[in-house]
């Protein structure tokens, strides 16, 4: 079936009081692999629940290959070749591998009469299962599951369990794939090669793909594009690397850059320079001479220089070596800024680290290019197309 493209078109949706979704608008392209990333609560699983036709917007429409959405009269998302993968796999307890992956073709190809043992002796119920079979064993190969087949879930382990429910959901050959935290049960190294056969098997097939998550590193890593969602709304869809380089505001910044995210008060005395505690630091980003806001900026986008214990360095942060956080080949360093008084991170090689000791005097030079402001009110940044926020 060929990939399908998905249109919302500002649906909302409420549960109670909670406003869980908000006149949210989205368009993926057919064959398109887009992470919905975003905090815990914003919306994204109800989304995925919208679009496979589980629940009704309370206002706007989905559309799927230009078709409107469940409504009365109107079909099922799921009848149009959508395939749902739960967080929880939601797999049949009682049924082995084989037979949870058959599960969907055995529904959809044999009626009521055909799956009564028996009836596998009449020639035409016998080719229809030997057609199941043939999907069945190539999707198990292709997800390397075959040794599995026999076994149920209860005899499987986390990550075995995630290969069947994926191959439950591919073998019906969907246009569309919704993916709902499927990763969340696995212990890191199993996460990581999971999302690597993942992505290639969708590169592969040409899935339309819709990935929900938390983890900012999984939706960069694996994603053509990513939607990134808070309390209900699309703040930014982006490539990755857009998103890296160009958060739309300080939320994006912040939960694209967990763990740290470094925020400093600051005001723009003139275009392409901030005021930060006293200190006056280039940066590309300022503009609007006299606007007061937040400076941010990533761990990677700052160094540190040497600083005599009683002076300044030109253009830079004084602080103080506060503690050093080993992470393999880099560090993080924390320092004590000394204005404002406030604690930034800094990442730096891990072999540089033998001068700079807990209490070393130390000055943060900012990467001119890289970090940004972020204004108190709202204001459009014309040299990098963004519309900014309020900062918090």
């Amino acid at each position: 079936m060929p990939p399908s493209s998905i249109e919302i078109d500002a649906i909302s949706k409420r549960f109670g009081r909670h406003q869980a979704l908000n006149a949210m608008s989205l368009a993926v392209r057919a064959g398109e692999f887009m992470s919905i990333l975003g905090p815990s609560g914003c919306g994204k699983s109800t989304l995925l629940r919208l679009i496979a036709g589980l629940d009704d917007p309370d206002s706007g429409e989905i559309r799927v290959a230009g078709q409107p959405g469940k409504r009365p009269g109107k079909r099922r998302l799921g009848d149009r070749g959508v395939a749902f993968v739960f967080q929880t796999y939601a797999l049949y307890p009682n049924l082995s591998g084989y037979d949870n992956i058959a599960a969907p073709l055995v529904m959809r190809e044999l009626n009521g009469f055909e799956r009564l043992p028996g009836a596998r002796l009449l020639p035409a119920v016998a080719r229809k299962r030997r057609s199941i079979d043939s999907r069945v064993r190539a999707i198990a190969e292709l997800l390397q599951v075959a040794p599995w087949l026999t076994r149920k879930p209860g005899q499987l382990s986390g990550g075995q369990r995630q290969r069947i429910a994926l191959g439950r959901a591919l073998v019906r050959e969907p246009s569309l794939f919704l993916l709902d935290e499927p990763f969340a049960n696995l212990d890191a190294a199993l996460r990581h090669q999971t999302r690597a056969e993942l992505t290639a098997l969708q590169k592969r097939l040409g899935t339309t793909t819709l990935f929900v998550t938390h983890d900012q590193s999984e939706a960069m890593a694996m994603s053509d594009r990513v939607a990134v969602m808070f309390e209900g709304a699309i703040r930014q869809v982006a490539t990755p690397d857009e998103l890296y380089r160009n958060p739309v505001d300080l939320d994006v910044a912040r939960f694209l850059s967990q763990p740290h995210l470094n925020c400093l008060p600051a005001k723009v005395i003139l275009d392409g320079h901030v005021l930060i505690g006293g200190e006056h630091v280039a940066l590309a980003d300022a503009r609007q001479p006299g606007t007061e806001g937040i400076v941010g900026f990533r761990p990677e986008h700052a160094t540190l220089r040497p600083r005599p214990a009683s002076a300044t360095v030109p253009g830079t942060l004084p602080g103080v070596v506060e503690r050093i956080e080993h992470a393999g080949a880099d560090v993080f360093v924390f320092v004590r800024l000394l204005a404002p008084d406030t604690t930034c991170t800094i990442r730096a090689a891990s072999h540089e680290m033998s001068r700079w000791a807990p209490g070393t005097p130390c000055a943060v030079a900012l990467d001119a290019a890289s970090g940004w402001f972020f204004p108190r009110r709202p204001m459009q940044t014309a040299a990098l197309g963004r519309t900014e926020v309020a900062a918090a």
